[in-house]
């Protein structure tokens, strides 16, 4: 909140694209028996896939607003949130902490289910997609309705709250070259770290239910073996997507296509990869790792080793543990990406390695909030209690 181009955080442009799809594509899919055949359909069912995997990285950006929030007016450094929360110009008070909490459970709570939704219609085949209809609309519109209840709390939080408004005048400093104006308008890298962690998620999570939909196709033109030349070459690549086109209930397809599993996992691996660079340069500039090396004469990663290695006798901490989940999140996706290619109907391989990539990002999502919220050393299972502020 300190001149940046957009304040107090980006998570107030990224919010309203997920809210709007959904409800949107949802209203549309509920009155679909009006045009039962009709392309608005298809338009709607695309609205929910692309709302349900945006509503990740909006989710992940709402954690570091809160954050950001907090922390204001407070000290700067390693402080235990409930410190930081007793030291907020808006949180330490009764009233607005449990708009913040209820708003913070609702929309997490859609997320989740919207989430499960899109996932369950993406890995079904076309007859099972038929009968997790209305089931999946149920879900759905569930999902919606906590979307809007948690919208109304977050309209509270800053229309009747003033909660991240910015009373005062801005302060413009002098001085300052063009280039140094625009990195200071930049958003701080650990907020791009953020989000960019949650579109690789989303992207992953996507990719898992395609990988589903490979698994349940009844022909897979892409099989090893299966190697397809002239007309069926063609068809290869017209049908990569009609995974999507059958979004259409009005469209009959006489085989389950190829689902484009293995690039959707390679667009995971990408985002992933550059989610993991940021999270280094965040950690390079908390620590000023490049001056620290000139001055010790050490290499660059022994530096940024020594800010994350456990210590006092501890074999993991905090910061660590979100290094070696980020660094499994990223490997996981080129495994799988090999796997969708060459051997998609490996199904005990795939659950193998889907359960490791789901346990490593629900353990980093948790270590990124206690990274975030509370302070970098401490236990991993908890938040630290307020009085450790006095023993550091």
């Amino acid at each position: 909140m300190t001149g940046e181009l957009i304040t107090p955080n980006l998570h107030v442009c990224l919010v309203h694209f997920p809210i709007a799809l959904l409800i949107v594509g949802v209203s549309i899919e509920i009155l679909g028996f009006l045009f039962p055949r009709s392309s608005m359909r298809v338009g709607a069912r695309w609205m929910i896939l692309l709302g349900a995997l945006a509503m990740v990285p909006a989710t992940f950006s709402g954690i570091y607003a809160l954050s950001d929030i907090a922390r204001t007016n407070n000290p700067v450094g390693d402080v235990p949130w409930e410190d930081v929360k007793a030291a907020s110009p808006w949180l330490s008070q009764p009233a607005v902490w449990q708009v913040m909490r209820t708003h913070v459970i609702y929309q997490s709570a859609a997320t989740a289910m919207s989430v499960i939704a899109v996932l369950v219609w993406l890995g079904c085949s076309d007859q099972g997609r038929k009968a997790v209809h209305w089931p999946v609309l149920i879900l759905l519109l569930g999902s919606v309705a906590i979307i809007m209840a948690g919208a109304w709390n977050g309209g509270e939080l800053i229309y009747r709250h003033g909660v991240g408004v910015q009373t005062g005048a801005m302060v413009v400093e002098t001085g300052q070259t063009t280039k140094e104006k625009i990195l200071h308008q930049m958003p701080p890298p650990v907020e791009l770290h953020v989000i960019a962690a949650g579109f690789a998620i989303a992207v992953a999570l996507a990719a898992i239910g395609l990988s589903c939909r490979k698994i349940n196709a009844r022909f897979d033109y892409a099989a090893p073996g299966n190697q397809a030349t002239g007309e069926n070459s063609a068809r290869q690549s017209s049908d990569a997507l009609v995974m999507i086109r059958s979004f259409n209930p009005g469209i009959e397809v006489n085989v389950d296509p190829c689902a484009p599993a293995a690039r959707c996992w390679m667009l995971a691996f990408v985002l992933a990869g550059a989610a993991a660079g940021l999270g280094i340069l965040v950690l390079a500039m908390d620590s000023d790792a490049m001056t620290l090396a000139k001055q010790t004469h050490h290499p660059i990663w022994k530096v940024l080793w020594e800010q994350v290695k456990p210590s006092d006798g501890a074999k993991v901490n905090r910061a660590l543990g979100h290094v070696v989940m980020g660094g499994a999140i990223v490997v996981m996706p080129l495994i799988l990406a090999a796997l969708a290619r060459f051997a998609p109907r490996w199904r005990v391989v795939f659950t193998f390695f889907t359960l490791i990539l789901i346990l490593a990002v629900s353990a980093q999502i948790w270590l990124g909030v206690l990274l975030l919220l509370d302070t970098s050393q401490g236990p991993i299972n908890k938040f630290n209690p307020a009085e450790a502020a006095a023993t550091r």
